[in-house]
């Protein structure tokens, strides 16, 4: 069945779908921070010997440059009209699995 669905229309159309649908509605960006000034990205310990710009001999960027650089590492996508308490929310939830974010903030 999907052989024919795509030997006559080329594709089943869902990319397509979806793209109009965010097309009409974008998505808000949220880049979680735990500092404002550096951008360091939540969860972030300094004190351990990292710095936001590592270097890296396996990567390099446009520049040629090894650096790597860690500010605003992680991005979460919201609907338009998403509050503070949205963002926490999905962070207390697990949207990064790789922070921990507890507590209740009034």
């Amino acid at each position: 069945a999907l052989r024919r669905v795509l030997g006559r229309f080329g594709s089943t159309g869902v990319l397509e779908a979806l793209s109009a649908a965010v097309s009409l509605r974008p998505p808000v960006y949220c880049y979680p921070v735990s500092d404002l000034d550096t951008e360091a990205p939540v969860g972030w310990t300094s004190g351990k010997g990292l710095s936001l710009t590592q270097h890296d001999s396996s990567s390099s960027n446009s520049c040629g440059s090894s650096a790597v650089s860690y500010a605003l590492r992680d991005c979460l996508l919201f609907k338009p009209g998403s509050t503070v308490d949205n963002v926490y929310g999905a962070l207390r939830k697990g949207a990064l699995p790789h922070v921990l974010v507890q507590g209740e903030f009034v």
